[in-house]
């Protein structure tokens, strides 16, 4: 698939890790068919890869014509990222 989620840790989904909450997240909007993704500071404390992978995966959905919203402070990752940006002081 496209989003490898660590399954070791059984049950509650706060029990995973930080990326793989973010990719649960994620899958949740993919399984909704969701027209607008939202995600609030998507890759705080991930690792790199991880990282690349979640934001290889919203550009797939924006892609598909899906808005894509989310508030980060890694401005480098923005311009990397993103057509459009709005910034909020």
């Amino acid at each position: 698939g496209r989003l490898q989620i660590d399954t070791r840790a059984q049950g509650e989904v706060q029990r995973l890790s930080g990326g793989n909450q973010q990719k649960v997240t994620i899958a949740r909007w993919i399984a909704a068919n969701a027209r607008t993704i939202l995600c609030f500071d998507p890759t705080r404390g991930i690792d790199v890869g991880t990282k690349q992978e979640i934001y290889k995966l919203l550009r797939e959905l924006a892609g598909q014509g899906k808005s894509v919203l989310f508030y980060t402070s890694e401005m480098e990752e923005v311009q990397r990222v993103c057509d459009r940006v709005i910034v909020i002081f």
